[in-house]
């Protein structure tokens, strides 16, 4: 329609009503020749143009509103756009031969970049995912998912719902009370309003989809489920006990599933009888528009079961990771020492805004502060404390976020309108600097003299150090698989190729001695994965 609108299309017509459109359209053009009605719209639309291009300098001007609309759209990181409107401008008018050589010598600059080796590394990397089961034995077969259920209906639960159901798949939410699956339907139709406002979907394709969520208080119904997500909260005891209930009521064949952030698959397990059907699988918020899935192996899950969720999350359209059950399994064990690294930063006398300002222009779609705020402050420091639990002083929690927690429950961040920043008008909150005095007097932390260098350095290299230390682990099959991960769980800048070829890009032996100075300086935190300094003794990469 806008093609149309704009002059770029002769006729636009319903699909149902082709054949006798296309004869109409036909005939006009074969009875009159060049004196059609479309050639006389074509020509009017042209001299409006001309009119607009020459006069009061109007070219100039359409060249100056794509620009700044292509800054908007790319925050100026990504300069192939910017490349082609420059060739736009310099071939307007110009000969083919003149045009094509500006236009050549534009490509060339272009290809051999490193933006361009960065997003074409991510695409051969995305098509190796494609074709990845999750398991090395190519014998392993998945199994057909064609009934699905979903235990525990908030937002999450809603959302996994969603995605069930918008693949066509029948899915069964489960929750104890009917508020709470009033909640799950308010999430699968908010998102199936978003489809059909940008028109990914038609009225009667969102009602067909939506029918095929049913919903229940009790297991009625189970037995013929499938896949069953466990999606209620993060909470050991509980989830154990679900999970327990669940085994109960479905078949034997089907497949469980755990959506945690960062709770133990293994440890889970523990509460079943046949541990080798339970998998994790941890979906990203908000699950309509996150595309990574970590599916997580425990100590007794089967191949079939990594296999099966694997398949079920390309089905859905997701892109699925498979990880080791690890504390904060792979993308919140890097993106949380992030983010409590940016707080350290905090107390150290960098402002909000100036490190969130920086990690924005680094790249990041977000600042650590904002992030916090939108994931929940409560949510982020309690997934940081089970970091610290499991990987001791590097992941010591800042004592500005501890106190947040412990002793100001009202400041949760967007969900209380309240965290690091004030809702709706996003100010910063001028009572966390009150806060933050109090607990520089208290620990007797002294400020320091805080650079834009720093805030990056102290924030992206203890990422780098973290994924390091995962691939030390085999927390995930290699460095391109990690930088994948962060890309599509973290929002990790693509245009830096993932956290890994950032560091290439920086200098394995540069990123060792900005991380020994750091290490000087503040201790455990940034100590050196090993696997880092063996790189940077044998003069290393992570991608050849």
């Amino acid at each position: 329609k806008k093609a149309y609108k704009n002059g770029l299309a002769d006729a636009i017509v319903r699909e149902e009503f082709l054949d006798n459109s296309l004869s109409e359209f036909l005939s006009e053009i074969l009875k009159n020749n060049q004196q059609n009605k479309f050639l006389i719209k074509r020509n009017k639309a042209k001299s409006s143009r001309n009119l607009f291009e020459h006069l009061l300098f109007g070219k100039y001007l359409i060249y100056h509103l794509a620009q700044k609309d292509l800054f908007n759209k790319t925050k100026g990181f990504y300069i192939a756009p910017f490349y082609a409107l420059e060739v736009v401008k310099k071939t307007y008018g110009s000969n083919i031969s003149k045009g094509l050589k500006i236009e050549l010598k534009a490509f060339c600059e272009l290809a051999i970049g490193e933006i361009s080796k960065n997003l074409i590394e991510i695409f051969f990397t995305n098509e190796a995912l494609k074709k990845d089961s999750g398991v090395e034995n190519s014998d392993i077969k998945a199994q057909t998912v064609e009934n699905s259920a979903v235990i525990g209906a908030g937002i999450m639960g809603g959302g996994i719902a969603w995605a069930f159901a918008n693949s066509d798949i029948n899915v069964r939410i489960k929750d104890v009370a009917n508020d709470g699956i009033a909640l799950g339907y308010k999430q699968v139709a908010k998102n199936f309003a978003q489809l059909l406002k940008i028109r990914k979907l038609t009225k009667s394709e969102v009602a067909m989809k939506t029918s095929r969520v049913t919903s229940s208080v009790d297991y009625n119904g189970f037995k013929t489920v499938d896949f069953a997500v466990e999606a209620v909260p993060e909470n050991m005891v509980i989830k154990k006990k679900i999970l327990s209930e669940l085994e109960t009521k479905i078949s034997d064949n089907a497949i469980i599933a755990s959506n945690t952030s960062s709770l133990s698959i293994t440890e889970m397990s523990h509460s079943l009888q046949k541990p080798e059907r339970f998998v994790g699988m941890h979906f990203f918020n908000p699950v309509n528009r996150m595309p990574l899935v970590e599916i997580i192996k425990g100590e007794k899950t089967s191949d079939e079961a990594i296999a099966t969720a694997v398949a079920l999350s390309k089905k859905l359209k997701k892109t699925p990771i498979v990880v080791k059950d690890v504390a904060g399994f792979l993308v919140n064990r890097i993106l949380l020492p992030f983010m409590n690294e940016a707080s350290y930063l905090l107390q150290d006398g960098a402002t909000i805004t100036e490190i969130d300002n920086e990690i924005e222009k680094f790249g990041m779609p977000m600042g650590p502060f904002i992030l916090a705020d939108v994931v929940g402050i409560d949510v982020g420091v309690k997934v940081a404390h089970s970091l610290y639990e499991s990987y001791g002083e590097r992941m010591e929690v800042s004592a500005i976020l501890d106190e947040i927690y412990n002793n100001h429950k009202e400041l949760l961040g967007k969900k209380s309108n309240k965290g690091f920043y004030n809702y709706p008008s996003k100010e910063v909150n001028r009572n966390i600097y009150k806060i933050l005095s109090e607990v520089k007097k208290s620990k007797n932390i002294k400020e320091i003299n805080v650079t834009k260098l720093d805030i990056i350095d102290r924030t992206i290299l203890t990422m780098v150090n973290e994924a390091s230390k995962c691939l030390e682990e085999n927390v995930v099959k290699d460095a391109k698989y990690l930088d994948m991960a962060m890309i599509m769980g973290a929002g990790f800048p693509a245009f830096r190729g993932g956290v890994l070829r950032y560091a290439d890009h920086v200098g394995i032996k540069n990123v060792v001695e900005k991380l020994q100075n750091l290490q000087d300086r503040f201790g455990a935190r940034f100590e050196v994965s090993e696997l880092l300094l063996e790189m940077a003794q044998n003069n290393q990469k992570f991608y050849n």
